[in-house]
């Protein structure tokens, strides 16, 4: 989710894809907070209401539902204007000492990024060990694996996998490792190498096969000692619940000195066209289908970013065309699911 919103912000065009659970409208509300930070619009758009009504939802339930406008169908574009919302009560939005929450944000992003940081390298070298315990278990099943060569366990692994990589590929061309060679990887090993070299060639691969395996198994698991260690020092959870907290802090105190300034604007049906600048500053969030997309605002303006959720139900027109509603893109979806049923006219 992370890594999707900085993909988010950083660059025109992105995707967001994952099965259901796994955080993708959690995102999407992270992406707007953030846009919402840097004053930019934002257009929502799903091939349902469902889908953007369940964003709406969420950013009610923070108390910013009144910066978000339901457009879309005309009897949504009604319904919204029936009911357009008067500025909340933002007592205890501003914050009197901005850099202490800013400090903690950041403190907090640090922590989390290097917790999550470390989880993912731990879960690569899990997998990657795991793997490594099969490969030298039926290593020393072999029949012709009976080496004794000891003194090569515990050499760093990345050059016994280099040496038996130029070793192999030297053999299978017909050739033997010369003095050079020798003295080139007695420099790297250890003086044994000059004669170890000169071996049988089957005796040479399995001992250096036998010796990567101790030494990559070894490596691992000091590697994952160190992870394990270091997250021990780190409370994730904790620094989740305070990045969140204090971001949201830092996004009310900004909402609050740009719109507790007194009365709220009204528009009609037909305002919004013409009056689409002074709308998007009181509305900066916008719902809509992806089919009604194109005309919840004038034709000559665009929103600085589109959001298309569930975007394999949408078919190819009506998704381009919400698309070039916007200088930027995110679009979300579950690659699994089902796509877009085009009926037969």
């Amino acid at each position: 989710q992370k890594a999707a919103v900085e993909a988010a912000l950083t660059h025109q065009v992105s995707v967001i894809q994952g099965p259901p659970g796994t955080g993708k409208t959690q995102t999407i509300l992270n992406i707007i907070a953030n846009l919402l930070m840097k004053g930019k619009t934002v257009l929502v758009v799903s091939n349902n209401n469902s889908a953007v009504e369940n964003v709406a939802e969420k950013l009610n339930g923070e108390g910013l539902g009144f910066l978000v406008a339901k457009l879309g169908s005309v009897q949504n574009k009604e319904t919204f204007i029936a009911n357009q919302p008067e500025h909340p009560a933002m007592t205890g939005w501003k914050i009197d000492e901005q850099t202490t929450t800013k400090n903690l944000a950041k403190d907090s992003l640090q922590a989390v990024s290097q917790g999550f940081d470390a989880q993912l390298k731990q879960a690569k070298l899990k997998a990657e060990y795991d793997a490594l315990l099969k490969e030298s278990k039926y290593n020393e099943m072999r029949e012709d694996n009976q080496t004794e060569d000891e003194w090569l366990n515990g050499k760093p692994s990345a050059k016994l996998m280099k040496l038996l990589n130029r070793y192999q590929t030297m053999v299978e061309n017909g050739h033997k490792p010369g003095l050079w060679f020798r003295l080139q990887w007695a420099f790297s090993l250890g003086t044994k190498i000059l004669t170890f070299l000169n071996r049988k060639a089957t005796d040479v691969i399995n001992s250096l096969e036998s010796a990567y395996y101790f030494s990559r198994k070894t490596e691992l698991e000091q590697e994952l000692e160190s992870i394990a260690s270091a997250l021990q020092s780190i409370d994730i959870q904790k620094s989740m619940k305070e990045l969140r907290s204090s971001s949201l802090q830092l996004l009310k105190d900004k909402i609050a000195k740009r719109y507790n300034t007194g009365q709220r604007k009204k528009f009609t049906i037909k305002d919004i066209k013409p009056r689409t600048e002074e709308f998007l500053k009181e509305y900066p969030v916008v719902l809509s289908t992806t089919y009604s997309a194109k005309s919840c605002i004038s034709k000559d303006m665009v929103f600085d970013y589109v959001i298309m959720d569930e975007a394999l139900q949408v078919d190819i027109k009506t998704g381009a065309l919400a698309l070039s509603c916007a200088m930027n893109a995110v679009i979300v979806g579950d690659d699994k699911q089902l796509p877009n049923v085009v009926g037969r006219e």
